[in-house]
């Protein structure tokens, strides 16, 4: 799961994003943004939807480079 959240993490400060424009864009607190870049989730599992609200926010934000990277997962 790291590999996803370096991913993530990656392209929110490429495109010059901080977490707390994300926090307050998709309502998640920065706290759980923080542990889904540092790849810790194990804790998370019942903020699933805030992970994948993270996710499709991120994806809506930059989708060639996260659809590049994760094309195999998108049908």
């Amino acid at each position: 799961m790291i590999e996803v959240g370096d991913t993530l993490r990656n392209s929110r400060e490429v495109s010059g994003v901080t977490l707390e424009e994300v926090s307050t864009d998709l309502d998640i607190p920065v706290l759980f943004l923080e542990q889904i870049e540092d790849g810790n989730i194990e804790g998370l599992y019942e903020k699933i939807t805030d992970i994948c609200k993270f996710c499709i926010g991120l994806v809506s934000k930059f989708p060639e480079k996260i659809r590049d990277k994760f094309k195999i997962f998108i049908i």
